[in-house]
């Protein structure tokens, strides 16, 4: 069966859709391990066992892997903080609900979030990657804005709040990667206790 590539507007088999997302997979891993500015393209060629040649004839740059990367990454993740955000909720039913998809969101795409989070702000970024991330940051913004006006939350610095929210949230990364090996490790315990204190750090006493 054949299908169109948006991108090149050329028909292509499945084989080659195939071969794509392998090298972006193979990528992200090296971007995550490695980081983005030490990984060269023929590591990425020889880690998706294809030749170099053959990541051009699919992409740009390695610059053009890092961005689709990075957009697909942060727009799945703010679908997903969307999709299950009760809007007409309370201020601490959407503070659960944002804080819980994070968890959620981390522990079954821990490498993509933590190659999100090492190259947050890279000067790599292009302005779609940008715009997409500030699309997410306005979100948790806007949350905190609107618990800010009805009381609950503390007068600080929204990003402030946000720093704090996202330093909780990824310190879940290192610390699922560093305990996987671990048994008797209550994690659903250790992230209920990392939610409330959380809370705790923003509502209003």
């Amino acid at each position: 069966m054949k299908n169109k590539n948006s991108e090149e507007g050329e028909v292509v088999t499945a084989k080659p859709l195939e071969k794509r997302r392998l090298i972006l997979k193979r990528a992200l891993a090296l971007f995550a391990k490695k980081g983005y500015e030490v990984t060269t393209v023929p590591e990425i060629a020889t880690a998706a066992d294809v030749g170099v040649g053959t990541i051009y004839r699919y992409f740009k740059s390695k610059n053009a892997i890092f961005n689709e990367l990075y957009q697909s990454i942060i727009t799945t993740l703010t679908l997903a903080l969307r999709k299950y955000y009760p809007v007409t909720g309370t201020t601490k039913m959407r503070f659960d609900a944002i804080y819980k998809t994070g968890i959620r969101l981390i522990r079954h795409h821990v490498q993509e979030v933590y190659f999100i989070n090492n190259h947050v702000f890279n000067d790599a970024l292009d302005q779609t990657s940008v715009t997409a991330r500030e699309d997410l940051a306005q979100f948790v913004r806007q949350f905190i804005l609107d618990g800010q006006a009805d009381g609950t939350f503390k007068k600080s610095d929204p990003d402030v709040l946000i720093s704090i929210l996202y330093g909780s949230l990824i310190f879940t990364i290192e610390f699922l990667l560093s305990t996987r090996q671990l048994k008797n490790v209550d994690l659903e315990k250790i992230f209920a206790e990392l939610q409330e204190s959380c809370w705790d750090a923003f509502a209003k006493k």
